[in-house]
């Protein structure tokens, strides 16, 4: 009479294989899944980032009295009025406090955060200096310690 299965040996064997495949296997779907999240964050912030920028550079555009205040938390723009900017409008508010930047457009406009809470601004710092007749605007913060610089130069 022949025996037919596995002998003890070769079943604790072919477990062991299959509980290595099997924790490889668990190991690189969590580390695609972590670098998926780790690459979802860098994305939200790149894009934080650059939308602050832009609301920072159109509050820039058209100037002709850009003032730092509040030791370099805030600046204090009065744009030239216009068909698309009323003059209601000035000064256009931008300040930080609180991991917020807001923008105020008018003494009596409502006070408009410009980032998400998810997102909250760690370092901010406005300079303003002259450089050869031309007026240098520097806004540097940081989210997540990620660094974002904006300069701008105007007469």
């Amino acid at each position: 009479m022949k025996m037919r299965g596995f002998t003890l040996m070769e079943v604790i064997i072919y477990i062991a294989l299959f509980s290595i495949l099997m924790t490889g296997g668990i190991i690189a779907t969590y580390q695609l899944i972590e670098g998926g999240t780790h690459n979802e964050t860098a994305v939200g912030i790149q894009e934080e980032g650059t939308f602050l920028i832009r609301k920072i550079s159109w509050a820039l555009t058209g100037v002709y009295l850009p003032q730092v205040i509040n030791d370099g938390q805030g600046l204090l723009i009065t744009k030239y009025p216009g068909p698309d900017f009323p003059s209601s409008d000035n000064p256009i508010l931008i300040q930080a406090s609180g991991g917020q930047i807001t923008m105020q457009r008018g003494a009596a406009g409502a006070v408009i955060p410009l980032n998400s809470a998810a997102f909250p601004v760690q370092v901010f710092a406005a300079h303003s200096e002259v450089i050869g007749g031309l007026t240098s605007i520097s806004i540097s913060f940081s989210i997540q310690n990620v660094p974002f610089i904006y300069r701008t130069y105007m007469r």
